[in-house]
């Protein structure tokens, strides 16, 4: 999953911060996830943390994974 969020999550996270017209790009995202265990891991919330990246976890639904800005 980590890897995901290096070759998915951020890429994208860039792309929209650059199309946007805000002030200041150090904003928090929100990363919509079910509950699967993988998307819990301690590996994936450092580095979303790091990324300044807030996890949202739901219950366990059709929805894999989103990106929030």
């Amino acid at each position: 999953m980590t890897r995901y969020v290096d070759k998915v999550f951020l890429p994208y996270l860039s792309s929209v911060c650059d199309s946007l017209p805000l002030f200041q790009c150090n904003q928090r995202a929100i990363a919509l996830f079910d509950i699967f265990k993988a998307h819990q891991s301690s590996a994936l919330l450092k580095k979303l943390h790091d990324n300044n990246i807030t996890p949202l976890f739901v219950p366990a639904t059709r929805i894999v994974c989103s990106l929030w800005i």
